[in-house]
């Protein structure tokens, strides 16, 4: 075996040995809106596998678009890392978002979309959840348990690591405005 498959080799096992510490390193982190809306779309997921709607069929992707417009529009958005909160899609005159806490009570008593069926079944799914894995901290935000890549923003996608970063966000949004780069 040659030097450079031998460094090679090296290189790759350290990176996947780091991934796989900070996958299995479990953290107390604080639970963001994004958290909460990918619950209720994944409590969605599981209910429509038992449902008449199997998952993938054109029912069941309207239905999911409308729920997740709905709880987007309910919850809000999560404050960036400076703790502005980006305007979410109620507009500007509304007051101030609330505290999450209160937010998912009020999810739970009177967030309603009519065109979903099985909504009093996720809403009672959410809550046994809310229960088991949400918890008040030291601070009075609710925390979850996470891995160190969720603290830092990271994501796996195959054997490729993904940092999420608004600077990153910011960066994509401005090359995608380059229309004429893109058609050509």
């Amino acid at each position: 075996m040659s030097s450079g498959w031998l460094i090679f080799f090296v290189i790759t096992s350290i990176y996947l040995g780091i991934l796989l510490f900070m996958r299995s390193r479990k953290l107390d982190l604080p639970v963001k809106r994004a958290d909460v809306v990918n619950g209720v779309l994944g409590i969605f997921d599981t209910l429509s596998k038992e449902g008449e709607h199997p998952k993938g069929s054109v029912v069941y992707n309207q239905e999911k678009a409308v729920l997740k417009d709905a709880l987007e529009g309910f919850f809000g958005e999560d404050p960036d890392e400076d703790g502005e909160t980006t305007p979410s899609p109620r507009g500007e005159g509304q007051p101030e978002i609330p505290e999450l806490k209160e937010q998912i009570v009020k999810f739970q008593q009177k967030f309603s979309v009519p065109e979903l069926s099985m909504l009093p079944a996720i809403k009672k799914q959410f809550r046994g959840e809310v229960t088991a894995e949400y918890w008040e901290g030291e601070d009075g935000r609710l925390m979850r348990k996470g891995n160190l890549l969720e603290y830092y923003s990271m994501s796996l996608w195959g054997p490729f690591l993904m940092w999420r970063t608004t600077r990153g966000k910011k960066l994509i949004d401005r090359i995608a405005q380059k229309e004429k780069f893109w058609t050509s």
